[in-house]
């Protein structure tokens, strides 16, 4: 998951950079009554991070993992040393048959300062102005840990396996690559795993390489807000990108251009966070009027170890998600 956002597309902020911000980030927020999605602040966020992380210095309070990660070493990146952690998704827990897969992420501590970097209202000046589509800097949070979304995506992608032998698959915001080695593994011919940001796909090749997948899985710098038309493709996937109202417009706007196209390529997305303003749908579907209405599948994850982004260690958490997945 990793895309751009500015202050002005997440709806502004008062004095002290408390914008908007929505959605669950593995803080087990709850669905208020009566609403599909979840809706906080930053100075809530701030507020839970800080007593949580109290708990989880007495051992209280929070489900940290049980197991430690199995490996942390440093990551060479634009001359730069930098601290990266493995994570191994055991997916066998949430799909019958399948294998554990690696995955390479910024330690927590790295994460942590990348997203009060992004919180920051300083920051937030710097980026107002600017261009969504010309974004390919290296400033995303998000893109640089596993979302429970891929596991949703890699659910799917298994009820689906024959569908991916000698594919060509196209991954939107593709993070940690989870999605995209599971199709490699599935027998797609090809994939093709975009992001917007240059470090994200760093790790992205990086865990590819010691997967021993390099051959069958290629890397490409692509903005889902941009112009620019979707690759070819047979199968795109788009797991945890919606976590802003304009990303989550641009999603259903490539959605609407693979669905154009002729022949058609299936479509999983997955949302696994719900923020606040996230769900396309309804756009889409005024605009195929005289076609079957689009609808997500809920879709829930139990025990699923993730980073803690603002806390200072992994949490095991239970997650409302939702998935699209049309042939």
């Amino acid at each position: 998951m990793s895309a751009a956002i500015s202050n002005e597309q997440s709806g502004g902020g008062d004095d002290d950079g408390a914008f908007p911000f929505d959605g669950q980030l593995f803080y087990g927020l709850e669905q208020k009554p009566g609403e599909t999605e979840i809706r906080t602040s930053l100075a809530e966020m701030r507020s839970i991070s800080a007593r949580l992380n109290r708990e989880e210095e007495s051992d209280e309070g929070i489900r940290l993992q049980e197991e430690s990660v199995i490996d942390d070493r440093e990551f060479e990146w634009n001359g730069n040393r930098i601290p990266i952690k493995s994570r191994t998704v055991p997916l066998g827990r949430y799909i019958e048959g399948a294998q554990d897969v690696e995955l390479w992420e910024l330690a927590n501590t790295e994460t942590q300062e990348l997203v009060e970097s992004w919180m920051s209202k300083d920051e937030w000046n710097e980026l107002e102005n600017e261009n969504v589509a010309d974004s390919s800097g290296d400033f995303d949070p998000f893109g640089v840990v596993m979302w429970p979304g891929s596991i949703i995506a890699a659910q799917e992608m298994y009820q689906l396996k024959n569908n991916f032998v000698g594919k060509r698959v196209l991954t939107l915001g593709s993070g940690t690559g989870l999605e995209a080695q599971i199709a490699a593994r599935l027998g797609a011919a090809h994939v093709l795993a975009t992001d917007n940001y240059p470090l994200t796909l760093a790790l992205l090749e990086y865990a590819t390489e010691r997967a021993g997948l390099s051959h069958v899985i290629d890397t490409k710098l692509f903005d889902i807000c941009s112009q620019d038309p979707l690759p070819d493709c047979d199968i795109v996937i788009a797991a945890d990108v919606l976590y802003n109202d304009v990303l989550a417009k641009a999603v259903g706007r490539r959605c609407v251009e693979a669905l154009s196209q002729v022949p058609q390529p299936r479509l999983i997305v997955t949302d696994s966070q719900r923020f606040h303003g996230t769900d396309f749908l309804d756009s889409i579907n005024c605009e195929r009027s005289d076609r079957y209405k689009l609808h997500w599948e809920e879709k829930n994850l139990e025990q699923v170890e993730v980073s803690g982004i603002l806390i200072n260690d992994d949490q095991k958490i239970n997650v409302k998600a939702r998935l699209l997945s049309i042939a």
